[in-house]
């Protein structure tokens, strides 16, 4: 599962990119041929083997380093410091590389508890939200005029949620608003106290603003819990307002990623001024990166991974770019109010038209050698346009 072309010039300025996630692992070697970076070389490791974990990210990216230097003749991993070839051992040859680079993801999407005072308002405003994180709701509870805390502490012990979510009460700051969505965050509380310490997820309070203050006091009273308050995802009657929630929970999702053993060392394995980011987040780069170079008003572009696809839509009226993650296969219907999809990393899937302008990556590398640009944002264009996207 590898490409080639003819190198030359020099190895000083070679760039390697490190890309992972639960399922594969991947790494390009990026070089200078006649004044234009190119993609020398990549190889892709699959991480499992009928869905069951056959190598460790940091294993895969050991394995794919070694194959891909073998496959091009030059020493990409030092085995005696476990670490890619960084010092050159025959500076003659210029066997050593000038940077690393690296994405990951490699943990599964944060598991969300939704709470909130009625299925087609609030509920239906943090559904929203966490379609545009790495997010799955476990479960969507509404509060009833009779709730049992026991009840509900037995049911948050079996779905084992990583946050917990309350939202409720448009933005006024009277006690109909406020009052309600307070009696669920206590019901909340009560559920929580009768977790272990390590079962406690995170709360975060996405209601009424009036009366954040309150229920940020309330769960902070637990012992051994962390607690926030975003801005209301349902301030009034049909507005919805989701970023804050989606940006807190991909905050969150990265702070574990980055937590793990695995990517502390692959930290270490980074060159300045580079440093660690998630497949997602260069892929969002990536999407806005091609939209400015074709100067398109919108570009729609898809991530398809083995677990989720992620659609992008980067515009220029906005600085940011809005993501929604969806079950692979699937077309959701707020889609339809989207551009049309012109860029893909993966099999462009047949729920979507291809039109006559258009770009695809069939190998899901797009995201890795976007990681680039935080040492070269030429080598990145060079790439991208001449290798990944070149030709459609």
């Amino acid at each position: 599962m590898s490409e080639r072309i003819p190198v030359t010039g020099d190895r000083a300025t070679s760039i390697l990119a490190l890309g992972g996630d639960r399922d594969q692992a991947v790494v390009l070697l990026i070089e200078p041929v006649e004044g234009i970076y190119r993609l020398a070389g990549w190889h892709l490791l699959p991480l499992t083997v009928d869905r069951e974990p056959r190598y460790t990210l940091i294993e895969g990216l050991t394995q794919a380093c070694q194959q891909l230097g073998r496959q091009l003749g030059h020493t990409l991993w030092d085995a005696a410091r476990a670490t890619p070839t960084l010092t050159d051992p025959e500076p003659a040859l210029g066997l050593a590389l000038g940077h690393v680079v690296a994405v990951a993801d490699p943990l599964p999407p944060l598991r969300a508890w939704v709470a909130g005072l009625s299925v087609g308002e609030s509920l239906a405003a943090a559904q929203e939200a966490i379609t545009a994180a790495p997010c799955e709701p476990v479960a969507l509870y509404r509060m009833g005029a009779e709730e049992d805390p026991l009840a509900l502490g037995v049911e948050l012990a079996n779905a084992n949620p990583d946050v917990l979510i309350v939202t409720g009460g448009y933005d006024r700051a009277d006690e109909a608003a406020r009052l309600p969505v307070l009696a669920l965050c206590e019901l909340a509380a009560i559920a929580v106290r009768r977790l272990p310490p390590e079962q406690r997820p995170i709360l975060c309070f996405a209601g009424n603003r009036w009366a954040a203050a309150a229920a940020l006091d309330l769960w902070r009273q637990i012992p051994e819990i962390e607690a926030q308050a975003v801005l209301n995802v349902l301030p009034e009657l049909g507005k919805m307002q989701t970023s804050s929630l989606a940006v807190t929970l991909s905050q969150w999702y990265w702070s574990r990623c980055k937590a793990t053993s695995t990517l502390q060392q692959i930290s270490a394995w980074i060159t300045p001024p580079a440093v660690l980011r998630s497949q997602q987040w260069s892929f969002a780069q990536a999407v806005r990166l091609w939209r400015e170079i074709h100067n398109l008003p919108h570009l729609h572009a898809l991530y398809c991974g083995h677990h989720h696809w992620m659609h992008v839509w980067s515009s220029e009226d906005e600085v940011g770019v809005r993501v929604r993650f969806v079950a692979p296969q699937t077309r959701p219907a707020p889609l339809d109010r989207w551009p049309p999809l012109r860029l893909v990393s993966g099999p462009w899937p047949d729920l979507w038209p291809r039109p006559d302008v258009s770009w695809q990556e069939p190998e899901r590398l797009l995201p890795v050698a976007a990681a680039i640009g935080q040492i070269n944002a030429e080598a990145a264009l060079h790439v991208l346009m001449y290798d990944l996207l070149a030709h459609e």
